[in-house]
């Protein structure tokens, strides 16, 4: 798929000669040795990296949903312990998805209500 285009993105670039990963402008190495989870979380919701006071919101409101249900909790744990982190990842979100599903369409939420819903997930 060499020069084939999925689509475009402000979020992320991958595969621009002399750019590599980048999330909203920043390299990926960079965020990954001088930024910490939650503050590329924030980048990649909100599009910008946060200020002092709003990662320490941000982390406040992380904090109060940091419990796993019963269901997540129960799909992580049988997992086994050898499978691929990345396997464990793309569970977990899946099963996430799966739980978190609101009355409304996708298409019926509002950017704010996505927007809340990420923040969400990034809490698990």
């Amino acid at each position: 798929l060499k020069g084939v285009v999925l689509g475009d993105s402000r979020i992320s670039v991958v595969g621009d000669p002399g750019r590599g990963l980048q999330y909203r402008g920043f390299p990926v190495v960079s965020l990954a040795v001088e930024s910490s989870f939650e503050e590329v979380a924030y980048l990649l919701i909100y599009g910008l990296l946060p200020s002092q006071l709003q990662l320490a919101q941000f982390r406040a409101r992380l904090s109060k949903h940091q419990e796993l249900t019963p269901a997540l909790e129960s799909t992580l744990s049988a997992i086994p312990q050898s499978a691929h982190s990345m396997d464990v990842l793309r569970t977990g979100c899946s099963i996430l998805g799966a739980l978190e599903i609101n009355s409304m369409s996708s298409h019926q939420q509002s950017i704010h209500a996505i927007k809340e819903e990420s923040q969400k997930i990034a809490e698990k």
